[in-house]
């Protein structure tokens, strides 16, 4: 992670005040931050045979998560990210999937580890084929998907209706409603409203402005 005074404009090279170096990546975060609150975790990913690959796995354990279904997927590396903020808080990211994008096995390692009474807490750093593959098993096995959207890929409308709920910042909501029709992206509660008509629950987060939430009991 890069700190930086203010984000750099297309073409501008700006100076980082910090730079600091961390296992993480959204699906790992989560998993951590689920054990932490006491959830039995079980993390299906993959990562390379290098060592921050290694470190991650040591990692994982550490915090209580389950890695059984965490591959070392030799013909690719463990994936990365570049993220850059400023002092607002404001940032830039940029994600390489690396193994999980590539190792065509993930979605059949999670269909084997998921339980009806699971919790499948999905992210866009996934292929899309593979993401909508779980989302299919989980409907089959009647467990509960939690998709983070993030970045917006292609998903079918028909297959939102089984994830509860769909999280999604501001960006990336008005990018998915575009995908499936809305003509009206200026208001985010017209952007919510609109996006509950694919699934039964969306969680738009908006930064420092907090979160807008929706579901079949109203917009919060």
């Amino acid at each position: 992670m890069y700190v930086v005074s203010s984000l750099p404009q297309p073409g501008e090279t700006v100076l980082s005040r910090d730079r600091r170096m961390q296992l993480g990546g959204k699906g790992a975060n989560q998993a951590v931050a689920a054990s932490r609150l006491g959830a039995q975790v079980v993390m299906v990913a993959s990562v390379g045979a290098d060592l921050p690959g290694e470190s991650a796995i040591e990692r994982l354990a550490r915090e209580g998560v389950n890695s059984a279904g965490v591959r070392r997927y030799a013909a690719s590396f463990t994936g990365s990210a570049v993220v850059v903020v400023e002092k607002s808080g404001e940032n830039l990211i940029v994600v390489d999937s690396g193994a999980n994008h590539a190792d065509p096995t993930i979605a059949t390692r999670a269909a084997e580890v998921m339980g009806a009474r699971d919790l499948v807490v999905l992210q866009g750093e996934l292929s899309e084929r593979c993401t909508q593959s779980v989302i299919e098993s989980t409907k089959t096995l009647g467990a509960r998907v939690l998709l983070n959207l993030a970045p917006v890929q292609s998903v079918a409308a028909a297959s939102l209706g089984a994830v509860d709920p769909l999280v999604v910042n501001e960006g990336e909501a008005r990018g998915l409603a575009t995908k499936f029709g809305c003509a009206n992206r200026d208001s985010i509660e017209v952007v919510l409203q609109y996006l509950l008509g694919f699934c039964p629950a969306v969680v738009i987060t908006r930064g420092g402005d907090g979160v807008i939430v929706g579901d079949s009991s109203g917009i919060v």
